[in-house]
């Protein structure tokens, strides 16, 4: 029950925001576009995090495609799969130093990830530097892209 109060209260946010962001107009460095995909960023984490599959199915674009920080491409059915089924297991996912550029139809989102994880067998704990690409189709930011960098400190 819990979880489902979550579930209503993510997907409400979501589209209380989605109204209120498509009445202004788009353009570089809108500020309440950059925080909205801020916002989305978060529920994705969140997400992920919780294998929340219908909020993952509503960021992620159709036409997602991504490069995980071992160099693995994966589609947005994969990726999904894969929390679902527990293969990618995330105790702990920290986003820091989120920059977001908005730039028209289109965002460019820069962050540095901490997390606790397995992905398979492998422990993937570490920390990651990643770029996502969101695009706003028909009024709605979706996801396109994702990017993923293991970051090694000298």
């Amino acid at each position: 029950m819990k979880n489902l109060i979550r579930l209503v209260f993510v997907i409400l946010s979501i589209l209380l925001l989605v109204s209120m962001s498509g009445a202004r107009p788009v353009r570089a460095g809108n500020s309440a576009d950059a925080e909205f995909i801020g916002f989305l960023e978060d529920a994705w984490v969140n997400a992920i995090l919780h294998k929340n599959a219908d909020v993952l199915y509503r960021v992620m674009a159709d036409d997602f495609s991504g490069v995980s920080p071992n160099g693995q491409r994966y589609t947005k059915a994969e990726a999904i799969a894969d929390v679902q089924s527990g293969f990618y297991a995330v105790e702990k996912m920290d986003l820091q130093n989120v920059d977001v550029r908005v730039f028209g139809e289109m965002a460019l989102v820069t962050y540095y990830q901490n997390e606790k994880s397995r992905f398979g067998d492998e422990d993937t704990t570490g920390r990651y530097t990643f770029t996502d690409v969101w695009l706003k189709r028909d009024g709605v930011w979706e996801v396109i892209s994702s990017h993923g960098t293991p970051l090694v400190l000298p």
